[in-house]
């Protein structure tokens, strides 16, 4: 009787061990393509939030009146993300560390330092024509973080 006990007892033990032997190299449930289901899943999901965006962006620029609602709506929420912004503006104090020229090229590029806000230093390229006279127009592209920097092919 102990033995019949202890055999039953083991039974399952063997079983789990020799099936999970058997599978020891696969634990995919769903087989190859199990990886590709949340992907696909969050990317359906983003898909649909980038509609509900260009829907609200859409309803925000039908009139001056619903545009100033959508930048207040904006900046409220980007306060309460990033905190508080100051209000007061503070002096940049730029300063110009180097150029580069190239030649054959109409165009220069000034690297400069400044403050965003007292003690806080930004660096950045400033890409500045060499054959305009009197103001331009500028475009402030902001590089994001990552191996190649801005020498990835998105800038």
């Amino acid at each position: 009787m102990t033995y019949r006990l202890a055999a039953m007892a083991l039974l399952p033990c063997c079983l789990c061990s020799f099936v999970t032997a058997a599978w020891a190299d696969d634990y995919s449930v769903f087989g190859s393509s199990a990886n590709q289901f949340l992907y696909n899943d969050l990317l359906q999901e983003l898909d649909e939030l980038d509609e509900l965006r260009e829907q609200a962006h859409a309803a925000a620029v039908s009139s001056p009146e619903a545009l100033a609602q959508r930048q207040t709506a904006i900046k409220t929420s980007l306060t309460t993300m990033l905190g508080h912004v100051p209000e007061e503006r503070t002096p940049l104090n730029a300063q110009v560390t180097g150029t580069i020229t190239i030649p054959g090229e109409n165009y220069k590029i000034d690297k400069i330092i400044y403050e965003s806000r007292p003690g806080h230093r930004v660096t950045a390229n400033v890409y500045l024509p060499t054959d305009v006279s009197g103001p331009v127009p500028g475009v402030l592209i902001a590089c994001g973080h990552t191996e190649e920097g801005k020498a990835t092919a998105d800038y």
